[in-house]
């Protein structure tokens, strides 16, 4: 499980690994339409244009978020189709509070009680 929460990953530099270069900041989580899984991170890149990072190819450390290569900062049309079926962008700290994700993307939410539940049920706010 991460550690911080999935809404400490927002700000976080995304870097490239073999020439230490930032490529940008994530600026938001895709998740699923059940809110289930992570299905990747939006970037702000450099340019100022909005990136997709799936979830696979995202590698953390203590600084932030890694990638092999930059070509794995897609654009975000690429998203159209998980769009269509429901996947939703959470860009807040609230809207991401007390969910945390596991290494192949599974969503937990922690509870205000101290619990750990696996998943959301559909339409129900992540906050």
């Amino acid at each position: 499980m991460t550690e911080d929460g999935l809404g400490e990953l927002l700000g976080r530099p995304v870097r490239l690994v073999s020439a230490d270069l930032r490529l940008g900041a994530v600026a938001g989580v895709y998740l699923d339409e059940r809110l289930e899984r992570v299905i990747g991170l939006q970037v702000s890149s450099r340019d100022g244009r909005a990136r997709f990072l799936p979830w696979v190819a995202s590698g953390f450390d203590e600084v932030g978020v890694h990638v092999r290569s930059a070509l794995l900062l897609l654009e975000t049309g690429e998203l159209d189709p998980y769009l269509r079926r429901g996947a939703r962008l959470l860009r807040t700290r609230g809207e991401l509070a007390g969910l945390f994700a596991v290494g192949d993307g599974r969503v937990l939410r922690r509870e205000p009680s101290g619990g750990v539940s696996t998943g959301l049920a559909a339409g129900t706010s992540p906050a």
